[in-house]
């Protein structure tokens, strides 16, 4: 315990500092009062993903164009199958005329991060699963990163469902002082897919391995 206590006094913890990212805006546009830039960046996960989703997608809102003057910021997560940014544009535009900077975070497998083989935001196997999940953590804690490099000193992640729990682990896995609004979301995925609705749609049957019980 003294070792974790003298780590966690450093501002260390058990994983790796976050890695440092580059974001490449397109140009500002101001949209229903607020300034609104997308970008995009290599995910810090990309030897991971298939191809298409190696580079991630973020939105900024802010109250000033490049969210100057701007020292604190959320990191926004979606929801499961939750595409695009329009839903979280609505729900934190409040934040963003408050002052905070807001970043929304596309997952991988959703969007235009799709792979080639969906037709949709469902995946198409379990192990996509924790590739999204490992990577929206990892591209998470890079973007925390980014608020603090260009000066949002006061930082919060937030999330709903999916983007709740994903948000939790990512605040988990964060050094330093840092906000986390976790919604609708409870302390494991486990039971949404082995005893809520979703476990209707997962074939049991074809993950288990021979000799053992489905």
């Amino acid at each position: 315990m003294a070792l974790l206590d003298q780590a966690r006094a450093q501002g260390l913890g058990l994983w790796p500092v976050p890695a440092p990212i580059e974001v490449l805006w397109e140009p500002p546009r101001q949209e229903q009062g607020l300034w609104v830039r997308d970008g995009m960046f290599r995910s810090p996960h990309a030897d991971h993903l298939p191809q298409e989703a190696h580079l991630a997608r973020v939105r900024e809102l802010s109250a000033t164009q490049g969210a100057s003057g701007a020292t604190s910021g959320v990191v926004s997560l979606a929801a499961s199958g939750e595409e695009g940014f329009e839903w979280r544009t609505r729900l934190c535009a409040p934040l963003a005329r408050d002052g905070v900077r807001c970043l929304l975070l596309e997952s991988p497998y959703y969007g235009l991060r799709r792979t080639r083989e969906q037709t949709s935001h469902r995946l198409l196997r379990f192990s996509d699963l924790v590739r999204l999940n490992r990577a929206t953590m990892e591209e998470a804690r890079s973007l925390l990163w980014l608020l603090a490099h260009e000066g949002q000193r006061r930082r919060a992640i937030a999330g709903f469902s999916m983007g709740g729990y994903m948000a939790a682990v990512s605040a988990a896995h964060t050094a330093g002082p840092l906000g986390c609004a976790v919604l609708a979301a409870g302390d494991s995925a486990a039971p949404v897919y082995t005893r809520c609705k979703l476990s209707l749609a997962i074939p049991f049957n074809r993950l288990h391995r021979p000799g053992q019980r489905p």
